[in-house]
């Protein structure tokens, strides 16, 4: 047997394969035939080798030819190609170019054959992935999943083996396991970690010590990535000799010696302002890159002033020890520069890679509590199948708007599929339509996180201008136009096609806003990172390795809070019919959206940004609602304040020369120190200025307004680590509306945290507010705000429960006011790996409702992975009138069912009955007791017996029955005095509180004396005025449950908070209905769903239509209660009673043959 390790390991031998086919691939039947290719073929041959799997899978060879290369799409579309003309659906191919290295993919996709069984007449859903292999590869990943599980049994075990979740996850705790041991803490019950990471020789697990991991740790993969990228010659941007294991075994220290010159010194800065010892081998190969993610922020701990290159040993320290276990891992994986898309998707680690590492990395940061911070902002890592599908969805609904083009040419357009393309082809002037609507698209997320979203968008218009305009012929002309100076249409002309094509669409088109600082900056850095793979590298020092500098992003992605927004008052401020203030406006936008995002130098930028501080101190100035104030003062200060900055910005020049170039020599030296003496005198005069200004415009006759103004005004992009408290996407970003909004906004309830939330924006004028709602409702309302009136999208992502729960009314009548256009409800289907929440995708025009909703309920037929576009497609339907009820997806007869039982029952909040939670003690370890605990308080005080009573736990309760666990509740009432009436209770609850104290005793929450949920004294139960209900007759039931699942309880039988009771008229004809087939179907329509079962809770229950009692059903009903008393007495019913009542419920409904049959067809 040949060493299987080895042949991954090794160029591609064809003889080798088929040994390694017939042993991985059951039933393998080897029938070699070759595949004729078309004249113009990206492949030199293909040959079929044979099938296996009982005929589901095909064995295909494929040589590429040296026209091949960089073309992997297109590569991917002829490979898919091959697959239609044969017939085939699924296929293992191995991809060889005749170097020393290969790919084996697994391509599969979903075909219509037509009658004979022969001809594809449709195929769809198209997905190829793939191992790097061959020499050189990492092969951990595919040795694992291709030989060490050995062979598979199936498709879809083959399917599971070709999985990038596995990789991902697997890489992703690796990782994980790393930012713990450098911070500490708990990364598992078993892994405790002290911490690694000293900042000012402290070890600490505070967010100072969290974020400075998390950049570390994104630089490093950063530049692992720039690792892969190489020129012709095969040299990489950085180097082995200062980014590996290597490397590190031949640098002490290797955190100051090696990585703080290569992130601050070398990648931050051009050649030719570099110390003279890092413009030599290997350092000199190092280009300059600029875009910020270099520059050594506060928070780096960096002493810019050792000119050395390295920062001052003892401000941090980490082990080398640390840096040893992260090469180890990165060095065994495959890293690629190549984007994947869900279409097409290499097995390696690829640059989306680095955001979900992030994304979950900044799960580990609270800045208040140390939680997870995404978790307690309710965010989620978003998978790449759903960001596509909403890519696309808001993409087409854009370009039908702004084109007018057939939908069907869209659609083929946008898929990544090439057979629509053939069969829609799109005109010359479409193609022109096309990419000037694309030309003037803007995107926001409004909660960006790692920018999954806006790099989701633009991956997919890229791909799009690549089929519609392959030249770039006209994306060029609008590119120019932006700004047709000489220098900027020479560098335009100078790149490749992609890199300018995402440049634009970077610069255009994108922008973000989060809430959490580093979010930004990653979302940044994912920008960086796909430029970067578009550049032509070569090895000529020179030109900076043929790397153009990479933009500055500050006003793409800000740290804000999205939610609050410019009062009228402030924003008129800002308005105002003046002309000088305009022409101040227009000024700064222009900086700010155009000549800094270009600029390359650290000198041009801190020019930019003190004309920029300048600009803005004119604006306050200009500003004719600051009232009552000596304007002439100001005047005059602020031309002196402007003078200083000059000269400010002159030493900082200077200074930075010196640092950029040499070390001191001593005559340097002193002339340094007078430069600083001067620097401090020059920055005290600033701050005596702005003081003057300060207090001059605190004289205002509207004093509120100037402070805002100055708050406003005063924003500063370019200072790290700071949020602002408002989000204005006009003076921010320079956009009044956009076309798009899109993200995955976070989900929290605005109750929570004592409300803190909902105190917050309660006065921010939300339509959607609802004090016990959820604030992804503020953010839809927010995000249709910020759309383009009559055109503007917003497709978000969000907990479902605004669907159907009672603070949804709000959201739902909001969206009724609106256009919605498409709607997925994921119903139980667990979209995100971390969170339990079931979730929609909503689709929705700014302009007033067409009621031409499309909408699908996603079943348990779904499979994950599967294309969520051909579901929809397949299983939606049209929702045309939308109010604020329950929004209830089904087919039409679904539909009209649903309005029949609305139409014929009466809700039960309209009947004469009384529903309540179960008794929610605090402390259930102390107020439920058992049988023993009982009978021994019982003989110490009989008096006990009073108020100790039967117990049912949600659990416990069954359909027509329950299952008594001889529990019972200490039920103390809110002001007894059980210390005299009931001393032995009182010891006994005193007696559990002391164990709790003293930790003897473990329980949940805080204990008996302290717990929040508790009467007059500590041993009291919480005040409730429905005590009195538990001792009737009543309906009990489970507050989740997956089917109706009600019981009859007798009198003084209590139930929990994990139960609800029911009390009133008419019990027996109630049990009756809740527990028929027909609220089983009826109930989920508008329930909230848990995954693990419904809601049946209040809100909910009480919206189930039950037919009033009359003359015409009198019969029925006193038939019913007949058998349900016969069931009660029993104590549980047979399936002769079940069947019997459901025909009796169906009578009472007048439900058709047609009708039941849909209830009884319902799993």
């Amino acid at each position: 047997m040949m060493n299987q390790k080895i042949f991954l390991e090794n160029a591609y031998n064809h003889t080798d394969f088929i040994n390694f086919v017939n042993e991985f691939l059951p039933s393998f039947i080897y029938d070699e035939a070759s595949i004729s290719l078309a004249e113009n073929s990206l492949f030199e041959s293909a040959r079929i080798l044979g099938t296996s799997i009982d005929g589901e899978l095909a064995t295909i060879e494929i040589n590429l030819s040296p026209e091949s290369q960089g073309k992997r799409i297109a590569i991917t579309k002829e490979a898919f190609k091959i697959l239609r003309d044969h017939a085939i659906a699924n296929a293992l191919i191995v991809f060889t170019d005749g170097t020393d290295n290969w790919r084996l993919s697994l391509l599969t996709t979903t075909i219509k054959l037509d009658e004979k069984g022969k001809v594809i007449t449709e195929s769809s859903n198209p997905r190829r992935y793939s191992f790097f292999l061959g020499l050189n590869a990492k092969t951990r990943t595919p040795y694992e999943s291709l030989i060490k599980k050995g062979s598979v049994k199936n498709l879809n075990e083959l399917q599971e083996r070709f999985s990038v979740e596995v990789v991902n996850k697997q890489f992703y705790e690796l990782i994980a396991d790393l930012f713990t041991k450098l911070v500490g803490g708990e990364r598992s019950k078993t892994k405790k970690y002290p911490g690694l990471l000293k900042i000012n020789g402290i070890i600490s697990q505070n967010v100072e010590h969290q974020e400075f991991a998390v950049r570390l740790i994104g630089r490093i993969i950063f530049s692992w990535f720039l690792k892969e990228k190489k020129s012709d010659a095969g040299v990489p941007i950085i180097p082995n000799e200062l980014l590996s294991s290597d490397a590190l075994a031949q640098n002490e220290d290797y955190y100051h010696s090696i990585l703080e010159p290569l992130f601050f010194e070398l990648l931050n800065k051009r050649v030719e302002h570099r110390h003279e010892s890092l413009r030599e081998e290997p350092f000199s190969t190092v280009p300059y890159l600029n875009g910020g993610l270099f520059s050594p922020q506060y928070s780096d701990f960096y002493n810019q002033k050792s000119f050395n290159g390295a920062g001052t040993p003892g401000l941090t320290h980490i082990p080398d020890a640390w840096f040893k276990e992260l090469f180890e891992v990165l060095e065994q994986y495959n890293f690629t520069v190549d984007e994947n898309t869900s279409y097409d998707v290499d097995l390696s680690i690829d640059p989306e890679m680095l955001g979900r590492i992030f994304e979950n990395l900044l799960a580990e940061i609270n800045p208040e509590t140390g939680e997870s911070a995404r978790k307690s902002t309710g965010s989620f890592y978003t998978p790449r199948e759903i960001v596509d599908y909403m890519v696309d969805s808001s993409l087409l609904e854009f370009l039908k708007n702004k084109t007018s083009i057939e939908e069907a040419k869209l659609k083929a357009l946008i898929t990544w599929e090439q057979d629509d393309d053939l069969l829609q082809p799109l005109e010359d002037t479409e193609r022109e339509r096309v990419v000037d609507a694309l030309a003037d698209l803007t995107i926001l997320d409004p909660a960006c996180g790692s920018g999954a979203f806006p790099i989701g968008i633009l991956q997919k218009v890229v791909y799009v201008l690549q089929q519609a305009d392959p030249d770039a012929k006209i994306w060029l002309r609008h590119q120019i136009g932006v700004d047709a100076t000489p220098e900027f249409r020479q560098f335009i002309e100078s790149q490749n096609y992609d890199y300018i094509r995402k440049l634009g669409v970077i610069r255009k088109s994108i922008f973000g806003v989060d809430i959490q600082p580093i979010a930004t900056e990653i979302s940044r850095l994912r920008c960086f990172l796909t430029l970067v793979i578009e550049e032509n590298v070569t090895d000529d020092i020179s030109t900076n390795r043929g790397i153009e500098p990479l933009p500055n992003l500050e006003f793409k992605f800000v740290a804000a809070n999205s939610l609050i927004g410019l009062k009228d008052t402030e924003k008129n401020l800002l308005l105002q019919e003046d002309d000088n203030l305009k022409e101040l406006e227009a000024r700064l936008f222009e900086l700010r959206t155009s000549r800094y995002f270009r600029t390359k130098s650290y000198q041009e930028k801190r020019s930019l940004q003190q004309e920029d501080k300048q600009l803005c101190d004119e604006i306050i100035l200009a500003t004719a609602g600051v009232e009552g104030v000596n304007q002439a003062n100001l005047a005059k200060w602020q031309a002196e304040l402007n003078e200083v900055k000059s000269k400010l910005n002159s030493m900082e020049s200077i200074f930075s020369e010196h640092s950029q170039s040499r070390l001191f020599g001593e005559d340097e030296a002193t002339q340094l120190k007078i430069i600083t003496l001067e620097e401090t005198s020059l920055r005290n005069q600033a701050k005596m200025l702005r003081s003057k200004i300060k207090n001059e415009l605190n004289k205002s006759t509207s004093p509120d307004l100037a402070k805002n103004l100055q708050t406003i005004v005063g924003w500063n992009p370019y200072q790290s680590g700071i949020v602002a408290n408002y989000f204005d996407s006009e003076w921010m970003f320079g956009i009044t509306k956009f076309d798009i909004v899109i993200g995955n906004p976070p989900y929290i309830q605005l109750q929570k945290n004592g409300g803190e939330l909902a105190n917050l924006y309660k006065d921010e004028d939300y339509k959607t507010f609802a004090r016990t709602g959820d604030i992804y409702s503020l953010f839809y309302e927010r995000g249709l705000e910020l759309t383009k009136a009559g055109s503007g999208l917003l497709c978000y992502i969000t907990s479902n429960k605004w669907m159907r729960a009672g603070y949804g009314d709000k959201t739902r009548d909001y969206f009724a006011s609106k256009n919605p256009i498409s709607l997925i409800d994921f119903g139980g289907f667990k979209v995100f790996e971390s969170a339990t929440v079931d979730t929609n995708i909503l689709l929705i025009q700014n302009t007033i409702n067409q009621h031409q909703l499309t909408a699908s309920h996603f079943k348990n037929d779904y499979q994950k992975g599967s294309s969520v576009k051909e579901y929809f497609d397949t299983h939606s339907t049209l929702l045309p009138n939308l109010t604020s009820d329950t929004w209830f997806i089904g087919d039409s007869a679904e539909l009209a069912l649903k309005t029949k039982i609305e139409s014929v029952g009466t809700p039960l909040k309209n009947w004469d009955i009384k529903i309540y939670r179960g008794v929610l003690t605090g402390c259930n370890e102390a107020f439920i007791i058992d049988e023993q605990t009982k009978a021994r308080l019982i003989a110490e005080d009989p008096n006990s017996a009073d108020i100790i009573k039967p117990l049912l736990r949600g659990r416990d309760i069954k359909r027509y029955s329950y299952d008594f666990q001889n529990l019972y509740i200490l039920a103390t009432g809110y002001d007894t005095d059980i210390q005299s009436k009931y001393p032995a209770i009182y010891n006994y609850l005193k007696s559990v509180g002391d164990k709790i104290e003293s930790g003897e005793l473990k329980v949940k929450g805080k204990g008996v004396f302290t717990r929040d949920d508790q009467g007059k004294n500590w041993w009291n139960l919480r005040a409730c005025d429905y005590y009195d209900e538990f001792e009737k007759e009543k309906i009990a039931w489970s507050d989740i449950s997956t089917e109706s699942s009600f019981t009859w309880a007798s009198q003084k039988l209590y139930v929990n908070n994990t139960g609800y009771i029911l009390t009133g008229a008419n019990m027996a004809y109630l049990l009756a209905i809740l527990n028929s087939k027909l609220t089983n179907w009826y109930y989920p329509k508008i329930a909230s769903d848990l995954g693990t079962g419904l809601r049946y809770i209040y809100q909910f229950i009480i919206r189930i239509p039950v037919p009033k009692q009359s003359e015409s059903n009198l019969a029925i009903v006193s038939e019913i209660e007949k058998i349900v008393e016969d069931i009660t007495t029993a104590g549980h019913s047979t399936p002769e009673q079940d069947t019997q009542l459901d025909q009796l419920v169906y009578q009472l409904y007048n439900l058709t043959p047609e009708e039941i049959a849909i209830i009884k067809d319902t799993k």
